[in-house]
Order: structure tokens, then sequence, then C-alpha cells
């Protein structure tokens, strides 16, 4: 009964510290490095190659959650035939 009182404490407190809620605004050059990572991520649309568009937009997501761009990861996965990772995305999209 112990261990799990401590094992649901352990997962609540990796929810909140993984949660962009409590993080503070981005950094400026967080900020202009995601802003990159998307401008890459629309290239690599035009050329079209999803799996490239969804890495940058993944990365533009992870420095500066933006849902436009989790979006985009999502749209660029499924158009590489990746219908799982897609799936998650979009289920993380729509929390």
């Amino acid at each position: 009964m112990r261990s799990s009182a401590i094992a649901a404490a352990l997962f609540a407190g990796l929810l909140l510290a993984a949660s962009p809620v409590f993080a503070g605004p981005p950094a400026p050059a967080e900020k202009k490095a995601a802003e990159a990572d998307a401008a890459k991520a629309s290239r690599a649309l035009a050329r079209r190659d999803f799996g490239a568009a969804a890495d940058a937009y993944e990365r533009a997501y992870r420095q500066v959650p933006n849902a436009k761009w989790l979006f985009s990861a999502a749209n660029a996965r499924r158009s590489n035939g990746e219908a799982v990772h897609a799936a998650n995305h979009y289920a993380r999209y729509l929390k």
C-alpha cells in the first residue's frame, strides 16, 4: 500500500514538472530558435519531406509549446504514414 502511494506521488510530480502550464514565458532565444525550427518545417513541407517537417515542428514545440506546431507535427506524421505517432500528437493537441 505504501509503495503504491509513493509511486502515485512520484507520477504526479513528474506530470507537474513536465507540464508547460507551470513554465514561465519562453526566453527570447528559445522563442527565436523555435520559430526558426517552424520555418524549417514549413520549407520541408514545401519539399514534401514530411518526416523532416514533423521533426522540426516537434523541436519547435519542445522549445515553445504552441498548439499550432503540435497539430502541424501530427499532420506531417500522418502524411508520412506514421498513423500511431500522428494519433498521439492529435490526442495531446486535444487536451
